[in-house]
């Protein structure tokens, strides 16, 4: 099942109650579908309840108690023999009718203190009762898993509400709630993927700010790839699909595109200023000359993507996620790059000159020249 969530701790009866109180909770949420624990059915059992104190004044200890009913109702192989090639357990219990009466039970005795024997019934008492037919264990504690079928659900919204259901219910101190499965492999993706974000965004900014010689072009270039993510969470929801692995995949695809554009715009602004024209002149002559191909890789990955986002088969839902996103942002996003871009880069570019044209601000003191600037300015004016 794709929804698996267990509940860890150490008393299993205070376990199964917060389970079950979650099984109840989920069924009323559309899109859970058989909501049930994965505990196996209770059995009856015979229940022999020792009295300790009573016990310790006989003189019997309780591995001697527990020993001689493992001994006597489950059994222990004490031998073995062999016939027709075959070997075969020879198992001490005692007979079916007796292990089945519990009053033949409580007539046993045990081994006291002094080679004495006690008469089982003399130090506890029977009952019957019912227990877990298997007790599942994870990092060493005992657990109670939840699970579910989803329909027409993403898992990871799955998870959010059942994470609202846990801490509404309340588990007290030494219990947690850790989910499992898919739902544990979805967690490590999208933790991983965030490492992968950060690591992504500091190189593309150590690249961006060597090839560049500045340390704001590169944060121009890369707003516009913040851009993007809107755009493209926007497409998958107007489509209908889910953030999923492939689609986050295809969020780092449109950003890497989205990237491209922006570096055309500011490497040929730059260029042109080189050249001599001022900022505005050459902004708009770099953003129409770099237009064309800017269109045509839009295209040409819009019409690469379309048949990934419309196709059917084994796996398509998965592949269109991609696609999707990758399409829909870049189209979504094309027109709002082309104008952030340079708005942004006028803005790093009148940083400098800001306070003194906001405030009327002018530095009071003029940094000294270099000693050898100095020394030469010198030497000029004796010249004169």
């Amino acid at each position: 099942m794709p929804f698996n969530l267990i509940f860890r701790g150490p008393d299993l009866e205070l376990l199964d109650a917060k389970s079950q109180a979650l099984v109840q909770r989920l069924s009323t949420i559309p899109g859970f579908v058989d909501v049930d624990t994965a505990q196996a059915q209770r059995t009856p059992e015979l229940q022999v309840a020792v009295d300790r104190q009573r016990a310790a004044d006989l003189g019997v200890r309780m591995a001697d108690v527990a020993g001689a009913l493992r001994v006597l109702v489950g059994g222990e192989k004490v031998g073995f023999y062999r016939e027709g090639g075959e070997q075969y357990d020879v198992r001490l219990r005692l007979a079916e009718p007796h292990r089945r009466d519990a009053s033949t039970l409580a007539e046993l005795s045990v081994p006291a203190a002094g080679g004495r024997l006690v008469r089982l019934d003399n130090l506890a008492r029977f009952a019957a009762g019912m227990s877990p037919g298997q007790i599942d264990r994870y990092a060493q504690g005992r657990q109670m898993t939840v699970v579910a079928n989803l329909y027409q659900k993403p898992l990871g919204e799955a998870m959010q509400q059942a994470t609202a259901m846990v801490r509404e219910i309340g588990l007290p101190p030494g219990y947690q709630a850790i989910p499992l499965g898919q739902a544990k492999l979805l967690q490590e993706a999208l933790w991983n993927f965030l490492i992968a974000f950060i690591l992504a965004l500091a190189f593309i900014y150590m690249v961006l700010a060597a090839q560049f010689e500045s340390f704001a072009h590169p944060v121009t270039i890369m707003l516009s790839m913040f851009l993007a993510l809107p755009f493209g969470l926007l497409a998958l929801v107007l489509t209908g699909n889910t953030l999923n692995i492939y689609a986050i995949m295809g969020m780092f695809l449109l950003m890497g595109v989205v990237k491209k554009n922006a570096i055309l715009q500011v490497d040929y602004t730059n260029v042109l200023r080189a050249r001599g024209l001022p900022r505005l002149q050459a902004q708009l002559q770099a953003d129409r000359a770099r237009l064309r191909p800017i269109l045509m890789t839009t295209l040409a990955i819009i019409a690469g993507m379309l048949p990934v986002a419309l196709g059917r088969g084994d796996g398509s839902a998965s592949r269109a996620a991609l696609a999707v996103a990758v399409a829909g942002g870049q189209g979504l996003c094309l027109l709002i790059t082309l104008v952030i871009t340079p708005v942004v880069y006028s803005f790093f570019d009148d940083l400098p000159g800001l306070p003194r044209r906001i405030l009327g601000w002018r530095p009071a003191w003029r940094p000294r020249l270099p000693l050898g600037r100095r020394l030469e300015e010198a030497l000029n004016g004796r010249r004169q």
